[in-house]
């Protein structure tokens, strides 16, 4: 007689053709932790973030959850002086490791910016470039800028990991444009001055860093009004820039532009240089 194998019956998810569930699986704690909202001032859109992977990323923020203060009530955080696109970018860094921006080359091209330098007889109002407020939207949606803001917005919630991260994505696209500027490029390395200094604290590393890039690309930022005018109304940055450049590699009489421009803006002076004389 031929003995009976019992054979183990299936479960239900095999019999309706899904893969077993593994206990085994180990999900992350953070999602068995609350919600909490975050909120960029004078928006109205929310955003909701499990509180387990605030406290992860940014202790500072969460901190305000986890204190006797009215966002431990509401659940609400409003972050100052932050917009609603800076603060996506971090929920979708925290959850993801990083963050999208549309920084296509040939899609910036075909941005309406405007051209430089400015055609004799029309004027074009800078202004807004060098105090950053009420920047136009080819600007605040640049990739250069909205790196920038990123970059701030760590630093001002101590969020060490996403300020290196904002800042290797601005440095690799700065290196990817090199030192020779197109036009709408150059208005966002001067928001970015602006703002820069007048954001962050005086011994970031970013500080000089950028203003190293400016003495890089000198040549052509300076073509640019806003700059000019920037190094002189701000002295802070018109220090920085000098503490990165190089001395000049000929002397004064020895460059022959110099040299011809003093010649001939000094003919039927009284007093006329001559080439001895060290002109």
């Amino acid at each position: 007689m031929i003995p009976c194998l019992s054979l183990p019956r299936a479960s239900r998810a095999q019999e309706v053709g899904r893969p077993p569930i593994d206990q085994n699986v180990n999900f992350p704690n953070f999602l068995a932790s609350e919600t909490v909202t975050l909120q960029a001032e004078n928006s109205h859109r929310r955003f909701k973030i499990h509180l387990g992977l605030l406290r992860d990323k940014s202790e500072a923020l969460a901190g305000a959850f986890d204190s006797n203060f009215r966002e431990q009530a509401s659940g609400i955080f409003v972050c100052s002086a932050t917009s609603e696109d800076t603060l996506a970018r971090f929920v979708e860094w925290a959850y993801r490791g990083e963050y999208h921006i549309n920084d296509d080359v040939d899609v910036l091209n075909r941005l309406n910016f405007t051209n430089f330098p400015v055609p004799e007889g029309q004027s074009v109002d800078y202004s807004c470039l060098l105090t950053g407020d009420d920047l136009p939207a080819d600007i605040k949606d640049h990739p250069l800028y909205s790196h920038l803001l990123v970059y701030i917005f760590a630093d001002t919630y101590l969020i060490s990991q996403l300020k290196s991260y904002a800042f290797g994505k601005l440095a690799e696209y700065l290196r990817m444009l090199g030192r020779f500027l197109r036009v709408g490029y150059a208005e966002a390395v001067i928001a970015i001055f602006t703002t820069a200094f007048a954001r962050l604290h005086f011994n970031d590393p970013f500080l000089p860093w950028i203003a190293h890039y400016g003495a890089y690309s000198l040549r052509c930022l300076r073509e640019h009004p806003a700059f000019m005018e920037m190094v002189r109304t701000s002295p802070e940055i018109c220090v920085r820039l000098v503490e990165q450049m190089d001395p000049a590699l000929t002397a004064p009489w020895e460059s022959p532009a110099l040299r011809r421009h003093l010649l001939e803006t000094m003919r039927g002076e009284t007093f006329e240089p001559t080439l001895d004389a060290g002109w």
